[in-house]
């Protein structure tokens, strides 16, 4: 499906690209990934850096829910596309055993968008005294910095 590497991450992002409202479009769309996963062992650092954005954009649907993957899935007839989906997101699976072997040493860091928070979250950041509350939470302990700006963001690991 893949040709050169440079090629392979064109060709996966054009895919991610496309609409999948059509039944098979997300099992197809998960496949490529998987393709691309498996043709750039030696270049997982290139997929991450030039394919995953787009990828987490069409798992969540950032900007248009109706268009994420989680969404779509839920439809009638899309039961192959959401095994697919589960496949592809499996702890097991290719996707994070890339994750895993593309950081390794855990110097990767995403900036978990704050929008995407429950508003709660969203707004014990707002002020000093609600971060050092989050830092008591297990989930965001050691997780808080804040940017130049002085705005807080969630910092994760690969």
């Amino acid at each position: 499906m893949f040709g050169g590497t440079r090629d392979n991450f064109a060709t996966l992002n054009k895919i991610l690209d496309q609409p999948h409202v059509q039944i098979g479009a997300v099992r197809k769309a998960c496949w490529a990934v998987e393709d691309c996963i498996a043709q750039n062992r030696d270049n997982l650092r290139g997929f991450f850096d030039k394919c995953f954005p787009n990828l987490l954009k069409r798992i969540f649907g950032y900007d248009d829910f109706e268009a994420s993957w989680l969404n779509i899935v839920t439809k009638s007839g899309k039961e192959d596309d959401a095994r697919a989906l589960v496949s592809l997101l499996s702890p097991t699976g290719r996707l994070m055993s890339a994750m895993f072997s593309a950081d390794a040493d855990q110097l990767i860091k995403y900036i978990f968008p704050v929008e995407r928070l429950p508003a709660h979250t969203q707004e014990l950041l707002k002020t000093h005294a609600g971060r050092c509350e989050l830092e008591q939470w297990p989930q965001y302990r050691g997780h808080l910095v804040l940017n130049a700006l002085g705005n807080p963001q969630v910092m994760t690991a690969a």
